[in-house]
């Protein structure tokens, strides 16, 4: 039973629990954590309205660089997942019984995939500078988390103060697009 932890070699009919086990070791079998600064990434943080898709389109013209469009939101839930694995991590008994999940090694896994997320629709696997634009991270703590996941990341943030012209605009174009009524025509004599 070498090469499990010690807590697994009491549980010899956990077959599943020791794959699981084996698989982690072989994904990092050094141990050596991974830099979290090895890549180039920009993010553009937006609100809605403010030209963001503008700043992607520029950006994307640049060569080497792929910035991907809105995910919904979507780090927002590997936030979650590391905030249960936090959970537990603290945890020593059976039901929750695993290999200690490194923060460092969940992080890089993140890098790994947005890396090869966003790689795969242009510049045929040269850029250099990955990211995403999005406007659904407006609050501190999905920008802090940003930051900690991506520690060597370059952020654009884009804002419109007045979003008034906004919604005058479009409650305008609505208005416009409704059939109006038609004028009754004279007749002809």
């Amino acid at each position: 039973m070498s090469g499990y932890p010690a807590d697994m070699s009491r549980y010899p009919a956990n077959d599943t629990a020791r794959r699981l086990v084996t698989v982690s070791h072989q994904c990092n079998p050094t141990g050596v954590a991974c830099d979290l600064c090895a890549r180039k990434w920009l993010f553009v943080i937006a609100t809605g309205r403010s030209g963001s898709t503008t700043v992607e389109q520029m950006l994307n013209a640049l060569p080497q660089v792929q910035i991907t469009g809105e995910h919904a939101g979507a780090f927002k839930y590997w936030r979650k997942l590391w905030e249960g694995m936090e959970i537990t991590n603290s945890r020593k008994t059976m039901p929750f019984l695993h290999e200690h999940v490194s923060q460092n090694m969940f992080y890089c896994h993140i890098q790994d995939w947005y890396w090869k997320h966003s790689d795969g629709t242009c510049k045929n696997g040269e850029a250099t500078v990955h990211g995403f634009k999005e406007v659904r991270y407006n609050d501190r703590a999905n920008i802090d988390w940003l930051k900690e996941v991506f520690p060597c990341a370059k952020f654009i943030f884009s804002y419109r103060e007045d979003v008034s012209h906004y919604s005058s605009f479009k409650a305008r174009s609505q208005t416009d697009a409704q059939p109006q009524p038609q004028q009754p025509q004279p007749e002809p004599q």
